[in-house]
């Protein structure tokens, strides 16, 4: 899959219910769709999952404003043989092939 990394700016009440959305997924056991921007992501976390929780403010005295920001991240391991296996399953259900690669001419 890769990375999915975007942001926008939204209301403390649209995140709130964006989160809220994002734990009623986790806790349901199954996928976890994410959604931002226009860009989608379909994860499938495992057992267990490691919990990171970031808080940071720059911050100084004097200073008339400062950065802060709240991170939250999931971390879990996938099986190999299990995402190989899951992929080859989706490649034959929606009939897509892999791309074959570029060759590399000048």
């Amino acid at each position: 899959m890769g990375e999915l990394e975007t942001e926008s700016e939204k209301s403390r009440s649209e995140i709130a219910s964006y989160l809220r959305e994002v734990a009623d997924q986790l806790e349901g056991g199954g996928d976890v769709t994410l959604e931002l921007g226009g860009r989608q992501a379909r994860l499938n976390p495992t057992n267990p999952v490691t919990f990171k929780l970031e808080g940071e403010s720059d911050w100084t005295e004097g200073d008339t404003e400062a950065k802060q920001s709240i991170e939250f991240e999931l971390v879990w391991w996938r099986d190999f043989f299990f995402f190989f296996c899951t992929t080859a399953f989706w490649f034959r259900q929606t009939g897509v092939r892999a791309r074959k690669p570029l060759s590399n001419t000048v």
